[in-house]
């Protein structure tokens, strides 16, 4: 039996709505978060770049990344600062962590080594083969 007001186009719009965000809206909100990286883009800000609600963004934006925007956001961090780390730049850790967008060192730390393995100094320095 049918529902009032509930015919095939609806049901077809409300799926679309938590589907894969589409390829041209997904590199808008990545070049997105690439420019604001350090400034600490929010949930709202990205999902307004893609003129949709907060929920809605994160359920797409999962579905299309494999990640939630948070840890999206986190991840590109870690990498911007082992890029930093790798290009043997004077900067000290706290430096660092203020280049990829990181609160404080310790925050960057945490991540860091959680997603790489290693702590930034280890990494920093090389090991030495005796």
């Amino acid at each position: 039996m049918r529902r009032p007001g509930v015919g095939p186009g609806r049901q077809a719009a409300e799926r679309g709505r938590d589907g894969v965000l589409p390829r041209g809206r997904l590199r808008a909100v990545l070049e997105y978060i690439e420019e604001h990286l350090d400034g600490g883009p929010t949930r709202a800000q990205m999902a307004a770049v893609v003129r949709l609600n907060p929920y809605h963004f994160a359920r797409q934006f999962k579905a299309a990344t494999g990640l939630p925007p948070h840890q999206y956001v986190i991840l590109r961090r870690v990498e911007r600062a082992r890029l930093l780390l790798h290009a043997g730049t004077d900067l000290s850790l706290a430096e660092v962590a203020a280049h990829a967008g990181f609160r404080d060192q310790s925050q960057f730390s945490r991540h860091f080594k959680r997603l790489v393995g290693v702590t930034p100094g280890r990494l920093r320095t090389p090991s030495r083969i005796a």
